[in-house]
Formats: structure tokens, C-alpha cells, sequence
């Protein structure tokens, strides 16, 4: 079972914080299960944990307890505007840079609800004043990184035979704000508040 720790904060305590959808058991064991292929066949990616697997919709960086009430309020005042949908999991993907692979995800496929949200976020994020997302929304989630220089050949040849698999989807009618802290272990993430969408 996965445990996320709830967290009660002082006013003036900054923390670094992202918004995001966390993955419902049986999505992360069938994103377990697709992962085997690849880890079989071995590589220096650094893999998320389990806890950690998750869709961000929006890094917030660090943020005081005031701030972040304020932003609350902002998307409660809006929240009603979104319905529950159902989130696609589909395809395995990369980031590189120069051939070499950064970043291991699972694809999200787009959709009308998703994006919906995603600039509900960012619409009450500015008008809070915390800045836009000027990269291109693309739904992904993390399952590993790699900071070392590696020979990804085999691996981005299974790539090729899995980016376009359908692997999990689940239902979302919540969505959580986390706080990040980073360890030497890696991070560990907790949450400070569920937002539910209750519009069917």
C-alpha cells in the first residue's frame, strides 16, 4: 500500500512544492510490469520509486504557507469548472541530449480534461503571480534519470517497439499538492493538500 504523509506547515516556512496527480496502485504495478523489459536490459538509469511515480501539472518551486493558501483558493474558486476524466497512460518515451538518455517517462495521452485543468493551474497561478509555464504542456510521467554517459543503443531500440503501447489508465477526481524534499536518497514527497473534482 502506498502511504502519502500529510503535513501541517508554520506561515513563514517555505517549501518546495509541485501540484500533480499521484497513480493509483494497480496504475504503478502495471507501469512496473512494462518495466521489466527495460531494466532486463540493463543501464545506469537511476529509477523512481514507487512512492514518487506521479503526472506534475505544475512545479511551484519554493513557496510560503500564506502563498500557497492563496493559490488554494484560487483553483477552489474554479474548481467546479472540471469534470472527472479518465487519464491514459500510453507509450514509453526520452528525453536526451546528444544521444544520450535523460530522462525515462511514461506517455499521458492528451485530452480535452486534462488540459482543462493544467490551465486551470496556470490560470491561478498568474493571477497570484506566480509565472506561466512557458514550455509546452507535454503529459508525461517520470519513472527514471540518468546523469552518466552511456550507450543507450539497445535500449532506445525497445523504445521504438514500446512508444506507442497502451499501458494503464485510471480515473482522476482528485488531484494533489506535494512537498518536495530532496535527500541524499533521492526525494521524498508528502502530501499538503487533496483537491477533489466533484463534478461528475
Amino acid at each position: 500500500m502506498l502511504l502519502y504523509k500529510f503535513v501541517l506547515l508554520e506561515y513563514n516556512q517555505f517549501m518546495r512544492v509541485f501540484i500533480g496527480i499521484k497513480l493509483n496502485k494497480n496504475c504503478i504495478e502495471s507501469i512496473k510490469r512494462e518495466l521489466k523489459s527495460f531494466k532486463k536490459i540493463g543501464s545506469p538509469i537511476k529509477w523512481t520509486k514507487d512512492e514518487n511515480i506521479h503526472l506534475t501539472l505544475k512545479f511551484l518551486g519554493e513557496i510560503n504557507k500564506n502563498k500557497l493558501e492563496e493559490l488554494i483558493s484560487k483553483i477552489e474558486e474554479r474548481i467546479n469548472d472540471i469534470i472527472k476524466f479518465k487519464m491514459i497512460i500510453k507509450g514509453f518515451g526520452a528525453f536526451n541530449k546528444n544521444g544520450i538518455l535523460t530522462i525515462f517517462w511514461a506517455g499521458v495521452e492528451k485530452s480535452k480534461e486534462l488540459y482543462k485543468l493544467y490551465n486551470l493551474i496556470e490560470d491561478s497561478c498568474n493571477s497570484i503571480g506566480i509565472e506561466r509555464e512557458i514550455r509546452e504542456f507535454v503529459p508525461h510521467i517520470t519513472l527514471g534519470r540518468n546523469k552518466k554517459n552511456y550507450n543507450f543503443k539497445k535500449f532506445f531500440e525497445k523504445l521504438s517497439d514500446m512508444n506507442d503501447k497502451h499501458i494503464t489508465e485510471q480515473m482522476v477526481s482528485s488531484f494533489q499538492i506535494f512537498k518536495s524534499e530532496l535527500t541524499s536518497q533521492g526525494p521524498n514527497y508528502s502530501i499538503l493538500k487533496e483537491i477533489k473534482i466533484d463534478a461528475a
